[in-house]
This record gives C-alpha cells, sequence and structure tokens, in this order.
C-alpha cells in the first residue's frame, strides 16, 4: 500500500478509525452520529518507509481470508439462493461468501508489480464503457500466505443491484483485457514468471442449451453409425441365397428308397405339407430327388438282396 492511498482512503475509514489513534497534534476529532471521528490534520500523517514500500509492491495478503475470519464475516451475509441464477456454472472465489455469476483469473507470478496494477485496473474500469454499460466491478487481491510465490485473484462480477442481464461473451472480454494488463506489470520483461494460470467463465442458459443440443445431435450421428455398421457386417457374413431358395422351396420332404428290391421301381414319400402317403414311379422318383437332392435320404435293405438271400439258404 502506498502513502498516498494509506492517508488518503485508508485512515479515513471505519478500519482505519478503530486500528490507528493518532497523536493528539496530528489529529482533529469530530462526533458524527454520536461515533467520534479522527482526521488527520496533514495530507502525510504516516510515511511508510524503507523496504515495507518495496515489499508490498507485490500486494500482500488480506487477514480476513483465514478461514475461521471469513466464515465469521458470511455468517452476517445471506446469499440470495431463493432467487433464480443468471447464469449456469456459477464461481465462488476466495473472498466471497457466496456464489456468482462473473470471469476469474488465477495467477502465480514473481516480480510482478501488483500495486501499478491495481492502478490499471482502477482506471479501466471508470473509463471502459462495456464495464460502466454492462454496470460490472473488478476486484483484484493476492490470496496467498505471504508466500514466496504469490498467487493472485481477478474476478469480475456484476455491481449490486445490477438490472443487466448476464452476457458471458462480455465477461470473457473483459478478463481477456485484464489478462493483457497481467502481462504488462512485470519488473522484468520477456521472463517465465507466470505459472498456474487457471481462467474460469459462468456459462449463459442459452449458450448451455445450445451445447447440449449439439452433443445430443452428435450422440445421435454415432449410435446410427453404429447400427449401419452392424446391418453391413451382417449382410457381408450372413448367405441370403439359401435363405431365399429355402423360402421359394414349395416342401421339403425325405425320400426311403428300398433299393435291392426285385422290382426296385417304388418310393415312398414322407411330406411336410400333410400326412399323405404317395407311390410313385421311378421317372418321378428321380425328378424329384435331382430337385431336392440335399433333402433326401437313402437306404439299402439287405433283406432284398439275392445275393445275400442265396447265401443264407446255403448256410
Amino acid at each position: 500500500m502506498s502513502n498516498e492511498t494509506f492517508n488518503d482512503s485508508f485512515l479515513p475509514s471505519v478500519e482505519g478509525q478503530y486500528q490507528f489513534d493518532l497523536a493528539p497534534k496530528l489529529k482533529s476529532e469530530r462526533r458524527i452520529n454520536g461515533i467520534n471521528y479522527q482526521w488527520p490534520k496533514f495530507r502525510n500523517t504516516v510515511t511508510i518507509m524503507g523496504e515495507t514500500e518495496a515489499k508490498h509492491s507485490a500486494g500482500q495478503f488480506n487477514s480476513n481470508l483465514e478461514a475461521e475470519k471469513l466464515a465469521l464475516i458470511c455468517s452476517y451475509q445471506q446469499c440470495q439462493s431463493k432467487t433464480a441464477p443468471k447464469c449456469s456454472r456459477m464461481l465462488q472465489p476466495i473472498g466471497h461468501c457466496c456464489e456468482i455469476c462473473g470471469s476469474m483469473l488465477r495467477f502465480r507470478a514473481t516480480l510482478f508489480n501488483f500495486d501499478k496494477f491495481q492502478k490499471q485496473v482502477e482506471n479501466y474500469e471508470k473509463e471502459n464503457r462495456i464495464v460502466n454499460k454492462y454496470e460490472l466491478n473488478i476486484a483484484s487481491l493476492r490470496i496467498d500466505h505471504n508466500d514466496s510465490l504469490p498467487q493472485y485473484q481477478v474476478v469480475v462480477l456484476a455491481r449490486q443491484n445490477a438490472t443487466h442481464p448476464f452476457d458471458e461473451q462480455i465477461y470473457r472480454s473483459i478478463l481477456k483485457d485484464l489478462a493483457g494488463f497481467v502481462q504488462n506489470n512485470y519488473e522484468v520483461l520477456h521472463s517465465m514468471t507466470v505459472t498456474e494460470i487457471e481462467e474460469i467463465v459462468s456459462v449463459d442458459f442459452h449458450t448451455l442449451v445450445k451445447d447440449d443440443l449439439i452433443l445430443t445431435l452428435i450422440l445421435l450421428l454415432a449410435v446410427g453409425a453404429v447400427v449401419i455398421g452392424v446391418i453391413l457386417t451382417i449382410r457381408r457374413n450372413f448367405d441370403f441365397t439359401n435363405f431365399r431358395g429355402l423360402s421359394k422351396q414349395n416342401s421339403v420332404y425325405e425320400a426311403v428308397h428300398w433299393r435291392g428290391a426285385k422290382t426296385e421301381d417304388e418310393l415312398e414319400l414322407l411330406r411336410n405339407e400333410g400326412s399323405i402317403s404317395n407311390t410313385i414311379r421311378d421317372d418321378v422318383q428321380n425328378s424329384s430327388m435331382n430337385s431336392a437332392s440335399e433333402y433326401s435320404s437313402t437306404f439299402e435293405n439287405i433283406a432284398f438282396d439275392e445275393e445275400i438271400v442265396d447265401d443264407i439258404k446255403e448256410q
């Protein structure tokens, strides 16, 4: 924190009133609504000197972000959970008690002038037409515990009681500009000073619906492709020729031909079409056997074999 920020902003604040007790010759007391306030008589009542100023150019961790303190602060704040959310994928930045619709950038950086960055953000917030039109606020702070590798958080969110609807593209655009400010505030240019960059943006409801429709269409196309592939595989591996020929057969029968009979000219057919027994001649039997040879069986009856009969008689 600079001398100017400390004297002009922090000392007159409620926190400054309770944390610092100025000497009688350096202050003037005023009583407002039953509360005694102390006002600095001089512009530079307190001066930050030495290495402290250089050290804080990288920012300083706010002790209110400690888990116990933050929980106590949030116990006095009620989130608007009953109202319908304005976006999908809400986020809860560090230091916030409630989920919000917005965009957020987190990063770790060394040799980063955070004090200069905050001043640029303040000017950008005042002068940018889109920020004012869409009623936006930009909050930036250091969120690590004064580690050797500082971590920062920059949040773009709607102002309290803002009426403009959430627009994902606007929040992305503002976050992109802020990322440019980050790149311009390194103490050493062209050095590898940024790690663990994380960008989070809430999503419009209509964008979410559109993404769901696209995903559904892709799934349907994938299922259709699988079904077509299965059908083509079956057609390639299954022989439909015999199946079609089988469906055209008038009947399927079994034939028993008693060979070796003296007459050897009769055949009894057992048909599937009905319990009809027919006795036909050889010419009919031959034509029938040729047309459906795969479905007939032939048996030899040795009882009618003359040579075997003669052998039996001789014995």
